[in-house]
């Protein structure tokens, strides 16, 4: 059980760097303002930065699906589903690495990837609802919405300013 307290305190680390990082971005947003506005009509761009951006994408995929897996197993441990057993700790510790790692990963290139148009940041939504954040079918919006759309579709639309990007550039040429 002491292992679970560890885990705890590894992902309330956690959320305090995610605030942080909002925190640094928002400052960093206000620092350099939105620059330009796109309509329907602008041509779909490719965008410059697919790396960093592919990156960012499948850490948030990995955090996401290491803190379902951190929610989920100590409720089959707890229904008895899974066998308590030092092997469990282990694989909570190891999914606890692999969230801290990913979100890390993540924070580090969030503050990196910005629109090449309004010069906003693409994978942070603060309080305030951004003037185009489009929806996927499940509900999901705004940077959210990036991801996963980033990661399924490799195509996504600038939630500040509505520019339409592809992560394929060879498909432009």
């Amino acid at each position: 059980m002491n292992n679970y307290l560890i885990v705890s305190w590894f992902f309330l680390a956690a959320l305090a760097t995610a605030v942080l990082g909002a925190a640094f971005s928002r400052w960093a947003n206000k620092k350099f303002p939105s620059l330009a506005q796109s309509y329907r009509s602008d041509p779909v761009e490719a965008f410059p930065q697919v790396w960093r951006l592919r990156t960012a994408v499948y850490s948030v995929c990995l955090t996401w699906a290491s803190i379902l897996s951190l929610v989920f197993l100590p409720i089959l441990v707890r229904i008895g589903i899974v066998p308590d057993s030092p092997s469990v700790d282990a694989l909570a510790i190891a999914m606890m690495v692999v969230f801290c790692s990913t979100a890390g990963l993540y924070f580090i290139f969030m503050s990196f990837i910005r629109c090449p148009k309004c010069l906003r940041h693409l994978l942070i939504q603060w309080t305030e609802r951004p003037p185009h954040a489009v929806k996927t079918k499940f509900g999901i919006d705004a940077w959210a919405a990036i991801v996963v759309k980033a990661a399924r579709n490799h195509e996504f639309q600038c939630m500040y300013c509505g520019q339409h990007f592809l992560m394929k550039p060879e498909v432009l040429q």
